[in-house]
């Protein structure tokens, strides 16, 4: 069995939850999805998926961005919300938009990589 498949399998062993937040603002949205990272620490934690829209709009930066480049007054002026997000990237405007966020186990994920776990999760 390839580390995909045994992915895969791992993912279909135990029950999902589901959880559609509905929308919030950016600093409730990331302290949910910061509590669902807690959670997942745990070994016996179920895979969740959460579904959840941004209002007011929001400009999330990763983890390690700098927060420097950011014009702070362009998005007050325009009433959005400044976060940053539990995971690395560059900043993104949420707005109008459906987010989805997956809190996996790591004994779900059992050491496969980003590619094997996007290969399963998106493919």
């Amino acid at each position: 069995m390839t580390g995909v498949d045994a992915f895969r399998q791992r993912l279909g062993d135990r029950p999902w939850r589901l959880l559609i937040s509905g929308a919030a603002g950016g600093a409730e949205n990331m302290a949910v999805d910061r509590a669902l990272l807690e959670e997942a620490v745990g070994a016996d934690a179920a895979p969740v998926l959460r579904f959840y829209q941004w209002s007011p709009p929001a400009v999330s930066l990763g983890r390690f961005q700098d927060e420097a480049a950011i014009d702070r007054s362009y998005l007050q002026a325009r009433g959005w919300d400044l976060v940053r997000r539990p995971t690395g990237g560059r900043a993104v405007l949420h707005q109008h938009e459906l987010t989805y966020s997956l809190a996996l186990p790591a004994s779900v994920v059992g050491g496969a990589g980003v590619r094997d776990s996007y290969t399963v999760l998106i493919a």
